[in-house]
């Protein structure tokens, strides 16, 4: 199955910024801000990237939907948005301060081989955060990881696992997107 929501549905993450369950998973991925450069994995129409380079980081965005890129140039100021794949990032060893996955680990091939090239490409001390649903009925995903899919994937790399943060689906009193009752939040620090 071909991964063809941005032909579809065009820069769509940005209008859900008005849905209060997302502005706070964006809001989440902006408690992360560090001084430094950051990559957005999976960074679809950029909406990540523009809030994190207004936020002051250096941003970075690599997708493998050439249309989501095309979209993510037109909508933020990022200079660095490559068309890539999560297993195979084109970047050095020890180049970003901060890694983010947002809803982009399910859609993955091989999420062990992503975890392990955000670690290549964290500084010591880097930080990876991966934001997911906890389930989903999306076509196009691949599978859904738990937090426990990835506390086993993290610990078999430099990185330590911290604390799963949850987001909960009841306390937002409008959400015109999801109706799922959880998301998580896991960080690993290099």
């Amino acid at each position: 199955m071909t991964f063809d929501k941005y032909e579809k549905h065009g820069a769509y993450h940005y209008e859900m910024m008005n849905d209060p369950f997302y502005r706070c998973k964006i809001d989440r991925a902006l408690s992360y801000v560090m001084d430094g450069k950051m990559l957005d994995i999976g960074c679809g129409d950029g909406v990540l990237v523009h809030e994190m380079g207004k936020a002051g980081m250096y941003t970075h965005g690599i997708d493998s939907s050439a249309e989501g890129i095309r979209l993510a140039k037109m909508f933020t100021c990022c200079t660095d948005l490559r068309v890539g794949t999560a297993e195979r990032l084109p970047f050095p060893d020890n180049q970003f301060d901060l890694c983010v996955m947002l809803d982009a680990i399910n859609y993955l091939d091989d999420v062990e081989r992503a975890v392990w090239e955000a670690e290549r490409v964290l500084k010591p001390s880097g930080k990876l955060v991966i934001m997911s649903p906890m389930d989903s009925d999306d076509p196009l995903q691949k599978r859904v990881c738990t937090v426990e899919d990835l506390r086993m994937i993290i610990k078999d790399t430099s990185m330590a696992f911290l604390k799963p943060e949850y987001i909960r689906r009841s306390d937002f009193k409008r959400c015109w997107l999801w109706d799922k009752v959880l998301e998580f939040v896991v960080a690993g620090v290099k």
